[in-house]
This record gives structure tokens, sequence and C-alpha cells, in this order.
């Protein structure tokens, strides 16, 4: 959707990419600290799949993590482009630093304590 989205507003094949390997980074956050969640607590106890959906506080909790998340890197891109003057080159590539290396530190570390939890159930 970001590379139609983008081609449609022209911008430029380089860019594009690179938002779409920050969007896929920032998907990959989301999606690990969820089960990260979900393997730590999991709502098990349920009858119908409705129930298992409105009963399951983790999404809750997910969604608040991913928001303090964001609102951890909008403060580091505020801090970075106005207060320091940083060039926008400069923050790109610490955005793409911290999303990137999250990302891959939490698919490393994460995946490991997600299958120690299901080990445990």
């Amino acid at each position: 959707m970001e590379a139609i989205v983008g081609w449609y507003v022209g911008v430029p094949f380089g860019m594009n990419v690179f938002y779409a390997v920050l969007m896929i980074a920032a998907h990959v956050i989301a999606v690990a600290t969820g089960l990260l969640m979900d393997s730590a607590a999991p709502y098990a106890t349920w009858d119908d799949e409705y129930s298992a959906l409105r009963g399951n506080v983790n999404s809750f909790f997910n969604m608040a993590v991913m928001m303090l998340s964001a609102l951890f890197v909008v403060g580091i891109s505020l801090l970075l482009y106005e207060y320091f003057k940083w060039p926008l080159k400069a923050y790109y590539g610490v955005l793409a630093i911290l999303l990137v290396g999250t990302a891959i530190g939490i698919t490393l570390v994460g995946m490991d304590r997600v299958a120690e939890n299901l080990e445990k159930l």
C-alpha cells in the first residue's frame, strides 16, 4: 500500500523503498511485542471465538506499548530535527537505525523468549 501511495504522490523510488523498509520494521516490532505479551500471559479460558476476543486485554496492552513507543520516536524526532537542527537525512538515518535495529533485536531476543514462554505452558 505504501508503494502505491508513494507512486501516486510522486515519491522517488529510492525513498519509497526506504519508507517501505521502515514500515516493515515498525510492523515487525508491533507483532513481536504482541507475541511476547500473548505468550507471557495467554488468555485461554473462552468458549467461543467472540468471547476469546472480548476478554483478551493483551491487544489493548500491545496497543498501549506501541503508542508509547511511537511517542518516544516522535520525541526523538522532534529533538533531533527541531532542537538540534539536524538535517533531514541525518534524522532519516537515526530513524532507520532505531527502527531496524529494534526490529532485529526484538526478533532475535524476543522469539527465544516466546519459545520459552510456550514451553512453560
